[in-house]
């Protein structure tokens, strides 16, 4: 639920992402990092299947300096990534493929 401010009669109203259409939910996930995109994706059903939308997967950035394990490399190739950025961050753990990957050279 979210809370949007009527700017005529200063009043907040109640809206659910759940009661949203499919595609203003994928433009708003396109604004979110990785991180809460998986958040969104405990939400519910109808939320997880519009979060796994191939095109919120494509370009994934992960230039950060913390341990990143292989399973979650391998969730994110799963899903459809074909640009994947690793700079600064150290991979824990074997990563095996059991699919070929999207990713682009």
């Amino acid at each position: 639920m979210m809370k949007i401010f009527d700017s005529h009669h200063h009043e907040a109203q109640e809206v659910y992402l759940d009661g949203l259409p499919a595609e203003v939910l994928l433009k708003i996930f396109t604004f979110l990092d990785i991180k809460d995109l998986y958040r969104c994706n405990k939400v519910s059903k109808r939320i997880r299947s519009i979060g796994l939308d191939e095109s919120l997967w494509q370009k994934i950035n992960l230039n950060l300096n913390l341990k990143i394990p292989s399973i979650f490399i391998a969730d994110i190739l799963s899903k459809g990534c074909k640009y994947l950025s690793l700079q600064h961050a150290q991979l824990e753990g074997k990563l095996n493929l059991k699919h070929h990957s999207q990713l682009k050279v």
